[in-house]
């Protein structure tokens, strides 16, 4: 099924709407499907329109911009014990609860958008976090370099500083005592 979809998945004149594109993308990237064209993500847009909210998640957005109770990953899968893998879900179910998803996630974008005109933010979403959500897939999937030798001379050179500091203040106490404690 997925290499029934990749062509459309990989073209980048087709634009792909959705909400949380990033994770998205990395499960199609581990499938041999590199995502183009991610015009609109909804989470990226809630976060943009309001940064300081608990939650950016697609029922939160569906109760608060739409006066929709989604149906939840929980309702479908269970929970505890009982749960069971998207996998396991009933072809059905899967169905029902996939293109839910999917009609909300264009609808809140229907209803997003203009936010970001209105709020003055849409060149901040559209050429900034837009395509930072793609670096920052690209640098979960292939990993960052570390220099293990500079960060471990790094890590001396500090413990040395922080040794310094502590000989330093109880120098100024008059005494030893335990410095990492909140009291």
């Amino acid at each position: 099924m997925l290499n029934r979809l990749k062509p459309v998945l990989e073209n980048k004149a087709v634009a792909k709407i959705g909400q949380n594109m990033k994770y998205d993308m990395l499960v199609l990237a581990h499938h041999g499907i590199a995502v183009q064209g991610a015009a609109f993500d909804t989470m990226i847009a809630s976060y943009v329109l309001h940064p300081g909210r608990p939650s950016h998640g697609l029922d939160a957005l569906a109760l608060e911009y739409l006066n929709y109770k989604t149906t939840t990953y929980a309702d479908v899968t269970g929970t505890g014990r009982k749960q069971i893998g998207f996998d396991e879900v009933d072809v059905q179910t899967a169905t029902d609860y996939s293109g839910e998803d999917a009609d909300i996630t264009l609808r809140l974008k229907l209803n997003l958008a203009p936010r970001l005109a209105e709020q003055g933010v849409e060149a901040l979403f559209r050429d900034m976090e837009m395509p930072l959500m793609e670096v920052l897939a690209d640098m979960e999937r292939t990993g960052v370099r570390i220099d293990a030798s500079f960060l471990q001379k790094m890590s001396g050179s500090l413990e040395g500083d922080i040794s310094s500091l502590e000989e330093k203040i109880y120098e100024l106490a008059g005494e030893k005592f335990n410095i990492n404690s909140p009291k």
